[in-house]
């Protein structure tokens, strides 16, 4: 009986290790994607070149939210390995000052973590190698894990949409996700 007790503390602990080494590594790579993207944003370039030379899987700017003093690279591209990256663009959603939908999913449990303490009129900027765009928070809701309603790629004027799981502490596929919507702000 000692014994199976032993096997099972080695076999929790070895979970809780696998882990603690899966967070470590995401954030290891969001740091190193964040050094990355501090030195594209350096080399600015016009819109249309910038669009052109983006490819999925490519760094393309920094999403920032200047109330948690948080900074996240932004990929093109939601795939796994994407978002292990850092936050990833929805390729089929426009880009800032397209005046469309853009929308920007990260993980609850590495790049976005703390997502649920923005609260409405908080702020974000995305930046990108042809300018920076500032949006604030209108709206929050929760929808079901598999509710494509949210896209809208018909929409016309432009609105940020940033998405993370839901519940944050959940362990496991979370069942629901987490959305933001934010506007532009006004620079009169």
């Amino acid at each position: 009986m000692q014994r199976f007790f032993v096997l099972t503390a080695i076999l929790g602990i070895g979970i809780i290790l696998f882990g603690v080494k899966q967070v470590y590594q995401a954030k290891i790579y969001e740091m190193a994607k964040l050094a990355q993207a501090k030195t594209i944003l350096l080399d600015k370039k016009e819109k249309d070149q910038f669009l052109s030379e983006v490819e999925n899987n490519d760094l393309i700017g920094v999403i920032k939210f200047p109330s948690l003093k948080k900074s996240v690279p932004i990929l093109e591209g939601t795939t796994e390995e994407e978002l292990l990256r850092g936050a990833g663009h929805f390729d089929k959603t426009g880009m800032p000052g397209d005046n469309k939908q853009v929308l920007i999913s990260g993980h609850r449990d590495t790049v976005f973590t703390q997502m649920g303490e923005l609260e409405h009129g908080d702020k974000i900027i995305i930046e990108l190698p042809y300018g920076d765009f500032e949006y604030e928070i209108e709206k929050t809701e929760i929808t079901d894990a598999d509710d494509t309603s949210i896209v809208d790629l018909g929409l016309r004027e432009e609105e940020l949409v940033v998405t993370t799981c839901y519940p944050f502490n959940y362990v496991g596929s979370a069942p629901e996700r987490y959305i933001i919507y934010a506007y532009p702000v006004d620079d009169n």
